[in-house]
């Protein structure tokens, strides 16, 4: 799923023209990435389970953190994110994405390592139910 994510993430037009290619998973080192840019992780939810067992789908939590260097820049790639994101569904690689939809956000602050300038972020969560198609 995580692998499938990115390239749908990487495939949004309004999303690639903010960001590029810069979408990566955990935290990268501030000062060696170009800003804005998208941090990925992925908190694992609920598995189906049904009287016959597992069912093969799950409901995940992907943070996607939105880093730039002002909160208006951070805040519109965010907002493209969510409404890019917001009700997708379908098959995309190895994985059929059931539902998709934005279930929470939060404002980051900070994060410099004392050679750069403060940066900015937005932090928004999706609920990512799933299968391997």
């Amino acid at each position: 799923m995580r692998a499938d994510a990115t390239a749908i993430l990487l495939g949004l037009p309004g999303l690639r023209e903010m960001v590029g290619t810069r979408v990566v998973w955990g935290g990268p080192d501030p000062d060696r990435m170009a800003l804005p840019y998208l941090a990925l992780t992925c908190l694992d939810g609920q598995r189906g389970y049904s009287l016959e067992g597992g069912t093969g789908l799950r409901e995940d939590i992907l943070q996607i953190d939105a880093w730039a260097d002002t909160a208006s820049v951070a805040n519109a790639v965010s907002e493209a994110v969510a409404s890019e994101m917001n009700g997708w569904r379908g098959q995309h690689g190895a994985t059929f994405f059931r539902s998709v939809r934005v279930i929470g956000g939060r404002d980051l602050y900070g994060r410099g390592t004392g050679t750069q300038t403060p940066l900015y972020g937005r932090s928004i969560d999706l609920g990512i139910r799933w299968r391997t198609a």
